[in-house]
């Protein structure tokens, strides 16, 4: 199977990966609550080869899908939860006190 770039359906793509100055390279999401108690958004890491389409510049890579799915449920706010259309995780009190997290 030929690889195709997933904005211009080119194929004229070359593999390689993205490097990061300090540590694994990350995708990482927003803060997730605003105010005092603000949460860092979930991270996740990018280990799996990136991808460079010459024909129009577009640069991409990969996550594990069911890690990814676990970070942004455990890590998400609701409105996340709901634009991705993730299952709502049960409400935990105590952490929401100590750290505005879910």
């Amino acid at each position: 199977m030929e690889l195709r770039c997933p904005r211009c359906y080119g194929n004229r793509v070359a593999a390689g990966k993205l490097k990061a100055f300090e540590g694994p390279c990350q995708f990482e999401l927003p803060n997730q609550e605003q105010g005092f108690w603000r949460t860092f958004g979930p991270t996740m890491e990018l280990t799996h080869p990136a991808f460079l389409c010459i024909d129009c510049g577009m640069v991409w890579t990969q996550v594990d899908k069911i890690a990814a799915v676990e970070e942004i449920s455990r890590g998400g706010n609701d409105a996340l939860l709901d634009s991705l259309r993730l299952a709502a995780r049960p409400k935990r009190k105590w952490l929401w006190r100590l750290f505005g997290r879910r």
